[in-house]
């Protein structure tokens, strides 16, 4: 009985773990460049089930038809966790915005930003300019070129499809672009900005993608599908709230009723 109780309260946490990162999704529908989260779980490891009485330590080892031991009852699950978060890098659908400031990448690739903890990656092309010139996200985090920080004198903004930045006819930079060799090591950390968390400069590479100027690129959540997931995750919560509940009522008799016998 206990286990039960355990085994829908670790659904209930895990459950409720899913609908938070659903619920982050949805909300980052409308942030250009968003990827989506999805979590995943593992059960608890099985533990094997035999009677205490009936048999003994030589039937044990005794093999009954089935092929199974005889005096083993089975494998029980104690319930399942949380094993990771995993981010769908999967390309969001790109849209025309008519700013020349706006850029989106057609491919593998990320724009490189300054933040206040260092160099991160980021697939979000909404940038602006700040009062001193310089090409900056939303949030103020200066855009990297070739030479560092991106700044604009003239009016006529133009970057072509290689990340060549042009201010009135004249080369200034080339926008810093990096891919990954292996996503998983990379980690969000808010704004749209993504660490990468491997510790080894063999895991970064040039970017092959092409830049895309006066467009921006959607998120990669289909907020339809997540709607789903979301009212299924809620339904589930509740079973596993019900099923707490009877324990809780079950156990209540077991203490106060039977006891009493």
């Amino acid at each position: 009985m206990i286990r039960g109780l355990y085994i829908a309260a670790s659904s209930a946490i895990s459950e409720n773990k899913r609908i938070d990162v659903i619920a982050n999704n949805i909300a980052n529908v409308n942030t250009s460049g968003y990827k989506k989260d999805t979590m995943i779980t593992e059960s608890f490891p099985e533990v094997l089930m035999k009677r205490i009485g009936g048999t003994d330590s030589k039937d044990l080892t005794a093999k009954a038809p089935s092929g199974s031991k005889i005096g083993y009852i089975g494998k029980v699950s104690y319930g399942v966790h949380v094993d990771q978060v995993f981010t769908n890098f999967e390309q969001g659908s790109l849209s025309s915005s008519g700013n020349p400031l706006d850029l989106a990448f057609q491919g593998k690739g990320f724009f490189v930003v300054e933040a206040p903890g260092g160099e991160r990656y980021t697939r979000n092309g909404e940038f602006t300019l700040n009062s001193e010139g310089y090409i900056t996200t939303k949030e103020g985090y200066m855009v990297q070129g070739q030479n560092g920080p991106i700044q604009v004198e003239g009016n006529n903004v133009i970057i072509n499809e290689n990340g060549q930045i042009f201010s009135d006819g004249i080369e200034i930079d080339t926008l810093k672009m990096m891919d990954f060799n292996d996503y998983k090591l990379l980690q969000k950390e808010g704004d749209g900005l993504f660490l990468d968390a491997s510790g080894d400069s063999t895991n970064i590479k040039e970017a092959d993608g092409l830049i895309l100027q006066g467009s921006l690129e959607a998120s990669n959540v289909n907020s339809v599908k997540q709607m789903v997931e979301m009212i299924t995750m809620l339904r589930s919560y509740e079973a596993n709230q019900k099923v707490i509940k009877t324990h809780d009522e079950l156990l209540g008799k077991s203490v106060n009723e039977i006891g009493r016998v």
